[in-house]
């Protein structure tokens, strides 16, 4: 289960059509285009957890208040 806490975005997709957590999750770990050091370590990260966790969930928690000061 991955959980993602203070989450403010909205679940959509590529072309805008609304998503659930889980395909937020499945879609954030999709493998990046590229050649460079930055990119081949994140999608080493991608491989790693799917290698690790093949079956994934996600759960995604707003964020309490907007005010800093009141967390």
């Amino acid at each position: 289960m991955w959980v993602v806490r203070d989450f403010s975005l909205k679940l959509l997709d590529n072309m805008g059509n609304e998503i659930n957590s889980k395909e937020y999750l499945e879609n954030a770990l999709i493998e990046q285009k590229g050649t460079s050091d930055a990119v081949e370590n994140k999608n080493r990260l991608r491989r790693l957890i799917c290698g690790f966790f093949q079956e994934r969930d996600c759960f995604c928690m707003v964020r309490p208040t907007e005010q800093e000061r009141d967390l």
